[in-house]
């Protein structure tokens, strides 16, 4: 008989963060760039009959390329199930993401 492991992310049904991401060229580099980008993330999760688990991420991305604002949306989509065999747990998944560049 399986062990019954606490899922702690089953009881999240909202997650929200914020970041900031810094990023550049190396100093060589033949094509330097510098970006400042801070980030919201949304992310709903819905529980579905048959352990059916869709997650759906939003996210915004606030870039600043070179001093140039250029904003990104992305929305990713993700469809999973977990299925216990013995003494361990299987989780196949399956994701598309689109984006607005």
């Amino acid at each position: 008989m399986a062990a019954k492991r606490a899922d702690v992310a089953r009881n999240k049904f909202l997650q929200i963060r914020v970041g900031y991401l810094y990023s550049r060229s190396s100093k060589h580099s033949t094509e330097p760039f510098t970006e400042h980008t801070p980030t919201i993330e949304v992310t709903p999760r819905f529980y579905f009959p048959k352990h059916v688990l869709i997650t759906s991420r939003s996210r915004g991305d606030l870039r600043f390329l070179d001093g140039v604002f250029t904003p990104r949306f992305r929305q990713r989509l993700k469809l999973e199930r977990t299925f216990e065999l013995k003494r361990t747990a299987l989780t196949p998944y399956g994701q598309a993401e689109a984006f607005y560049d």
